[in-house]
């Protein structure tokens, strides 16, 4: 009998390019850093540096639209150990799982449990999260299966990276993941199905022998991959409630349609909240009392930004921009928050026949203001008054 890939020993050049490009993004992203501050002094753990190299957010996909995240978080790593830890098992283990099979159809793979993995961390991480783990669990799920059915057809040199000798490093590698609550288990949990199943419809590849007619090969595989993928990124942000929006009541009668997955709360002068991303982005509605309503900046400045600066959490607080539209007065303040420079978009809507004023704040990241205007303008947009003094509501008219 011959064993498949004993003639298949070339380099691995999809799983070295697949590695080179985590590689390049982590390094540039440190050069970067070094280059404009002299040293690295960025926290390369840290949310918003991780989001802002393209990892998984599921709040930016549902809000935002940004499903392209689902791709681009396999190539974002947190630490110099997180990169290496992920591409030794990937460049071991896939170089002889591309070894083994078309290359095309090992490429499949890839784009398979790339996406399943993070479709799979979408619906149940909720915290930002990244690295090509959706990825090495996708291919060593395959090595198992593809072993198990191709035994003995591989040569005894690459034998060990496939079927039950991948068995141990799995165990290892999710008691490793519990024990850090940092982990996300579900892109693990979603690249692994993917490549169990992957594992299963992978063929493997015959030696190539000159003296031998090619047979022509349309990679089926890849393309049935690309289109799950296409179709993915496509429905992502309705898959998380994107579209979705709840009724919210205010203690002026005033109703609002919030995005579904935003949480709701209490801030730390009573007003009513609702926030995601971590509390990263907050919206605070806030009635300004009747008699204040002539100079509701004013005491919105007094009674809430200020009240905020003693406890650090409004420090370096500055009014950038102001604009007036048809019954609403927008005005926009910088300020640092834990470190952190972020934007408030405040918007002071006006009620002219009950003379009252409803103050609605987006506070952001100063990097997402821009990102999250859609969202500000849906919100504002979908305020309802209570009807006017003396009039009846529609279902009460004769």
């Amino acid at each position: 009998m011959v064993r498949a890939s004993q003639d298949r020993r070339g380099f691995p050049w999809l799983t070295f390019v697949v590695c080179a490009i985590a590689t390049l993004a982590y390094g540039s992203a440190w050069l970067v850093d070094v280059l404009q501050n002299g040293a690295s002094t960025v926290d390369t753990g840290s949310a918003l540096h991780v989001i802002a190299l393209g990892g998984r957010s599921t709040p930016l996909v549902a809000d935002v639209g940004e499903s392209w995240r689902l791709l681009s978080c396999h190539f974002v790593h947190t630490s110099v150990l997180h990169l290496v830890f992920n591409l030794v098992f990937l460049f071991t283990v896939g170089g002889a799982l591309e070894h083994a099979s078309r290359r095309s159809d090992y490429a499949a793979l890839i784009l398979f449990s790339a996406v399943a993995s993070s479709l799979a961390s979408l619906l149940g991480t909720p915290q930002v999260s990244a690295g090509s783990s959706g990825i090495v669990f996708g291919v060593l799920g395959a090595a198992v299966t593809f072993g198990l059915r191709y035994h003995d057809r591989l040569a005894a040199s690459v034998q060990r990276y496939f079927g039950i000798w991948v068995l141990p490093f799995l165990v290892i590698l999710f008691v490793v993941g519990m024990r850090n609550p940092g982990v996300d288990h579900a892109s693990h949990l979603g690249g692994l199905c993917a490549g169990l199943i992957g594992g299963m419809l992978l063929p493997i590849a015959l030696p190539n022998y000159p003296w031998l007619p090619r047979k022509r090969h349309w990679p089926v595989r890849f393309v049935a991959a690309g289109v799950f993928c296409i179709a993915t990124i496509a429905i992502a942000p309705n898959l998380v409630g994107g579209d979705k929006r709840r009724a919210v009541a205010l203690d002026n009668g005033v109703t609002l349609q919030v995005p579904s997955r935003w949480r709701p709360r209490y801030g730390p002068l009573g007003e009513q909240e609702f926030s995601t991303a971590g509390g990263m982005v907050v919206l605070t509605a806030d009635p300004v009392p009747s008699e204040h309503a002539q100079d509701a900046q004013d005491w919105y400045e007094n009674n809430r930004l200020m009240a905020l600066v003693p406890g650090g959490r409004a420090n370096d607080l500055r009014e950038q921009s102001r604009s007036e539209g048809e019954g609403v007065q927008t005005v926009v303040y910088s300020l640092e928050r834990n470190g952190v420079q972020m934007a408030r978009h405040v918007h002071f809507v006006r009620d002219g026949h009950r003379n009252s004023v409803t103050v609605l704040a987006f506070e952001t990241p100063a990097q997402w203001h821009e990102k999250y205007g859609e969202t500000r303008r849906a919100v504002v947009g979908s305020m309802r008054r209570p009807d006017p003094p003396g009039t009846l509501s529609a279902a009460a008219a004769p």
